[in-house]
């Protein structure tokens, strides 16, 4: 049972259908590379990514002070220092 009315912004005789059904088409840019143009999926792969143009090293080795761009690699380099 379908109701219309002028206020809702239906027209008579066609039913409108529920907003629920109707596809979404956000057509959002994805977070873009300013250097580089590379395109990414999340912002935060973004962010980690400008690491490769500034050459920032965030994480540091507290053995001897090795800088790395990711958490991972500072973690396997950390081996080198317990054998």
């Amino acid at each position: 049972n379908l109701t219309h009315s002028r206020s809702s912004g239906g027209s008579l005789g066609r039913p409108r259908p529920h907003p629920s059904k109707t596809p979404q088409r956000l057509e959002k840019t994805p977070p873009t590379c300013p250097e580089c143009n590379k395109s990414f999926k999340h912002q935060s792969a973004l962010v980690i990514h400008m690491r490769s143009h500034t050459g920032e090293r965030p994480f540091v080795c507290p053995d001897c002070g090795r800088g790395f761009s990711f958490k991972h690699n500072m973690m396997r380099h950390q081996y080198v220092h317990t054998g």
